[in-house]
């Protein structure tokens, strides 16, 4: 599988560690509390490049393991208190609790008995999270080593979070709210961010075999080439109310997209809900739901004019977008509750065609994917989105040269271009239809004749006219019901990188299926993605010509015999008369 790089998002299970009366949690440890006028939050499973800033919720006197004589703290905004209190007794979540909360003791107090993890303190959280001032301790974390701590902190309640603006873009997710109660204490926060991966499958046409998805294939000019693209969620989906969900293909020049027909309403591509990644890798589309219709894509694409990588210029963007996988019907439990979990998968299924303008040889056709999602649960789901790291496959195609001579191919001078030749591909048929072969444009130019953009398979090179006084090369093919005379049955074999961020082509051989002529070896050149065969033509045997001696001798003789016939004939009637 591949690998890809991993970047945290951090989902916070909304933890109390002291009670305000009986809150249950992380324990604090402050033992030294009496003498410390400052302490430290340790935020662990943190990762590199987030920058957390913790806000004062409430303040107070800090004994033991209570907190008394609560006030508003400075990170609520002092303008805002009273639409705080509104927001909390409006919030259809939090009513029945904070129905008749009027300052910050009572707030405090109405949040006594309230669950770490449970939908009222993910509420809580959200809205006390509008009203923040901008008065917070922020530290930065600079490498991965899962710890992160904020100092200097007052005793108090504390909402603490990522800085905002601080992931728009990244293939990160903000870390979800935490509140916590300080002297020096600890959190756990988790991590979760969506993945995305894009496979292709490789199809012999002769053999008739297809392999698993996979990062590279190779394919002929026209061919369709299936793709997989496939979505992971994060492991906090959870805690969004909203999921924006955007796959970017981008396709490199030499492949073209069927755009969808809007007006018919057909689509070219297929996608998969699947609530078990299992089933999405065994493509058990029996177990998934088609949400095809709950996206949208942007039909002929957008046009690639300035990539940094020069295949994609030419090339064509795709999108299949949905604004929120959370709100798909077909997706909901009969509670209308969203079944996304962090085990579910979201598959896209598509083909495109190889066309004339792809590249030959190790250079490729490479197509990449990414995926934009949300990364902000503490808004719902809206606004900020995060993208994952691009995905790469590619698909490879190659070159015959055919070079023909008269006689004796180590003289340049015997290179000829007088002869004709065909080329087909075997076909391996199915069930439904026999085998058959497809016939491949052949060109000629500089004494040599070509073919480009093949796959691997088994091919019949056939010379259909000789130089004159020449005869064809020997041999014959005898495929399906045909047989093929002056002909010779070879095949093209390529290796790639099945499994790599980056497939390479490694290989390209050719060779004749029943070996053993010399006369038709293949030079490769696998960078080029080019095979190189020789076919010499020897000069046919020399019979006699009309007037020439062999013809006088033939009346010569013919004169003797007919002479002796007539002697023979004058004899015999002497004879007959003397008796």
């Amino acid at each position: 599988m591949k690998h890809f790089k991993k970047f945290f998002s951090y989902l916070v299970a909304l933890t109390m560690v002291l009670s305000l009366a009986a809150f249950t949690g992380v324990k604090v440890h402050a033992e030294n509390a009496a003498e410390a006028t400052t302490y430290t939050l340790t935020l662990k499973g943190t990762a590199k490049d987030h920058t957390y800033e913790a806000y004062q919720v409430f303040k107070g006197d800090l004994s033991g393991d209570t907190l008394s004589n609560i006030q508003w703290g400075t990170g609520i905004d002092s303008t805002k208190k009273d639409k705080l209190i509104s927001a909390l007794k409006g919030d259809n979540t939090l009513k029945d609790k904070f129905g008749s909360v009027t300052d910050a003791a009572s707030v405090a107090e109405a949040l006594e008995g309230v669950a770490s993890n449970s939908a009222e303190m993910d509420a809580f959280a959200q809205v006390v999270g509008q009203y923040l001032s901008t008065t917070s301790t922020s530290k930065s974390s600079t490498v991965n080593d899962n710890k992160t701590e904020i100092t200097g902190l007052a005793a108090g309640y504390y909402l603490v979070k990522d800085k905002d603006g601080s992931l728009d873009g990244k293939s990160d997710a903000y870390t979800k709210f935490i509140v916590q109660v300080v002297g020096n204490a600890e959190s756990d926060i988790k991590s979760g961010v969506p993945t995305v991966e894009k496979k292709v499958k490789d199809t012999n046409d002769s053999t008739g075999e297809t392999s698993n998805w996979q990062d590279s294939a190779d394919a002929d000019f026209n061919d369709n080439v299936k793709y997989k693209i496939t979505g992971t969620m994060p492991s906090n989906i959870g805690s969004y109310t909203s999921y924006q969900y955007i796959f970017t293909d981008t396709m490199s020049k030499g492949l073209t997209y069927k755009a969808s027909d809007s007006d018919n309403n057909v689509k070219n591509y297929e996608i998969y809900f699947y609530a078990n990644k299992d089933d999405a890798a065994k493509d058990a589309k029996v177990k998934g739901v088609n949400i095809t219709d709950s996206f949208k894509d942007n039909g002929e694409g957008e046009s690639v004019t300035n990539s940094s990588d020069a295949k994609y210029n030419g090339g064509k963007k795709f999108t299949w977008t949905c604004s929120d996988l959370k709100s798909i019907n077909s997706l909901k439990d009969e509670k209308g509750n969203s079944k996304l979990t962090e085990n579910s998968a979201i598959v896209v299924y598509y083909e495109a065609k190889l066309n004339e303008g792809a590249a030959i040889g190790a250079a490729g056709n490479p197509n990449k994917v990414d995926l934009t999602y949300s990364n902000n649960p503490n808004k719902g789901g809206e606004g900020e989105t995060g993208k994952t790291p691009e995905d790469k496959n590619i698909v490879f195609t190659y070159k015959l040269d055919v070079n023909k001579y008269k006689d004796n191919k180590n003289d340049v001078n015997n290179k000829t271009d007088e002869a004709e030749f065909k080329l087909y591909k075997e076909i391996k048929g199915t069930n439904d239809k026999p085998d058959s072969v497809n016939e491949v444009t052949l060109t000629k130019a500089n004494k040599v004749y070509s073919a480009v953009r093949l796959d691997d398979g088994v091919y019949i090179l056939q010379e259909t006219k000789a130089p004159d006084g020449y005869n064809k090369m020997d041999g014959s093919v005898k495929f399906g019901s045909t047989t093929y005379e002056n002909a010779k049955e070879f095949t093209i074999s390529a290796k790639h990188d099945t499994t790599s961020d980056d497939p390479k082509l490694t290989e390209l051989t050719g060779g004749n299926v029943k070996s053993g002529e010399a006369t038709f070896t293949f030079t490769p050149d696998t960078s080029a993605g080019l095979l190189t065969a020789d076919v010499v033509d020897k000069k046919g045997s020399i019979l006699p010509s009309t007037g020439g001696m062999g013809t006088t001798l033939l009346y010569v003789a013919g004169g003797i015999l007919v002479a002796c016939a007539a002697a023979y004939v004058v004899m015999s009637r002497k004879h007959s008369t003397n008796k």
